[in-house]
Formats: structure tokens, sequence, C-alpha cells
């Protein structure tokens, strides 16, 4: 009988870990009320967050929202069960081959068979979430995929736009990756000061980097990245294609289906 309660206990214990989110953002309403969630999704006018005492996924007008106490972890999103419990999105484009995914920076080989293309923010914290998966995916991956991070920087997020430009120099210098990284290391409460710490931090050579930060060129590819979010559809960060596909369920099972079914395109 003792046997069989141990029993019972280690089957919830696990089932509670299981459904309970390792952390949690709170979010304060205009109203005064306040609940804790992890935002998995944004786009211009709405927050998707996942509420953690239903485990649903809503989506909260910006208007409702007054402020989010952020706690970031270096985990991975939550895993979904249900595609349609992402966040609404584009189902589907064609091509990516405009002038700047050609110059984005990418892990992996230049002439994988599959690529990863994720269009982000430095300031959402999905995104940020988003990294370690990635990272994930190219390590499962190594010689079959490609990495392409481009940037969509929302307007209301008052650093998002000066990050994107620092890491597009930093790549100038052959250091994306390391600003990038370090960058995102931070979580999503940056400024002006911690880009340029960062900078400093990745050995980057400041005179250059703030030159090119401010040039035309990095102007140009943040200008490219733009103007494929709208020929892409892009209406939420993150936003990820598999050579092309908008991916639906980022959970690391959703990844490997994509990229199994591209690699049987291939065979």
């Amino acid at each position: 009988m003792a046997k069989c309660n141990w029993l019972v206990i280690l089957v919830f214990v696990n089932v509670f870990f299981y459904l309970a989110p390792a952390y949690a953002d709170t979010i304060i309403l205009v109203n005064g009320k306040s609940f804790e969630g992890i935002i998995t999704a944004e786009e211009d006018d709405r927050v998707q967050i996942e509420v953690t005492a239903s485990r649903e996924l809503k989506w909260f007008p910006r208007n409702q929202i007054d402020s989010i106490i952020l706690e970031y972890r270096d985990v991975a999103p939550a895993e979904y069960d249900d595609p349609e419990d992402q966040a609404a999105a584009p189902l589907s484009v064609v091509g990516m081959n405009d002038p700047g995914a050609a110059a984005a920076p990418f892990k992996g080989p230049r002439d994988a068979p599959v690529t990863v293309m994720a269009f982000t923010d430095y300031q959402c914290p999905a995104c940020v979430r988003l990294m370690p998966r990635l990272q994930q995916v190219l390590d499962m991956h190594p010689n079959q995929v490609k990495i392409v991070l481009r940037n969509c920087p929302w307007s209301y997020h008052k650093y998002a736009k000066e990050a994107a430009l620092a890491a597009l120099a930093a790549h100038q210098q052959g250091r994306f990756w390391q600003f990038h990284d370090a960058l995102t290391a931070r979580g999503t409460a940056i400024d002006s000061a911690t880009i340029a710490a960062v900078a400093r931090e990745t050995y980057l050579d400041l005179e250059k980097f703030n030159e090119d930060m401010n040039g035309a060129y990095c102007k140009e590819q943040l200008a490219r990245d733009q103007q494929a979010v709208k020929d892409m559809g892009v209406k939420a960060t993150p936003s990820v294609f598999v050579n092309g596909t908008f991916l639906d369920d980022r959970s690391l099972r959703g990844f490997q289906v994509m990229i199994e079914a591209e690699l049987q395109k291939k065979k």
C-alpha cells in the first residue's frame, strides 16, 4: 500500500512540474489587476501571453496593459502540443532570397539544405527566449541547417532599433554572434548604455562600431530586413520560417517535423 502511495505522489510531482512553467512575468493591467504569465509573441498593438493559472494563450491589447515586470530565464519557450495554440501569423510565404537575406548574419553551413530564418526584436521577451531553441536546433543538425537572423524592431520598444543597428555594426567586424549573445544575455531591459557596454565587452573597435552603427550600410540592411517583414507578412515576433514556410509550432518537435520534411524533399 505504501509503495502504491509513493507511486501516486511521484506521478503527481512529475505532472505538476510538466505543467507548471519554470518562470513567469507579472502583467499589470490599467485597471489595477495583475496576474502571472509568459509573453509568447508580440504584435504592433497587442501582446500574446500564456496565463500561468490556466495555461491558456490569450491576446491582450497594449492599451489594456499598464506594465510588465519581466522575469528573464535563459530557457527555451514552452512546448505546445497543438500547433493552433501558436500566435496567429501567415501560414506560408514564397522565397527568402531578398538582398538582405544574403547579407544577414547566420550560423551553420552557407549552403545548408535547410534555412531557418527568424525575425526578432532585441526587446521582445519571447525572442530572447527563442535563442536557446535555435541553438539546440543547430546542434542537432550541424551540417543540414543554417540559422539566419533578421531584424524586426517594433517602434514601441525604445531601444530595439538601436540594438539592431548595433548588432549589424558588430557584424561588420565579424563579431555579430559574440555581440548578439552578450546582449541577449542581458534580457530585454537594455538601453544605450547597455549596448555600449556590450560593445566594449566583446572587444569591438569602438570608433568603427559607432561609425558603422550610424552609417549608411547598417541602416540600409535594417531597411532590407524591415521590407522583408512586410513582404513575408510578419505580424508578430518572433516569427520563424523554414525554407520560406512559416513555422507555427516553435517547440523542438515543431522544428524537427518541418526540418525533416524539408530534408525529405531534397532526397
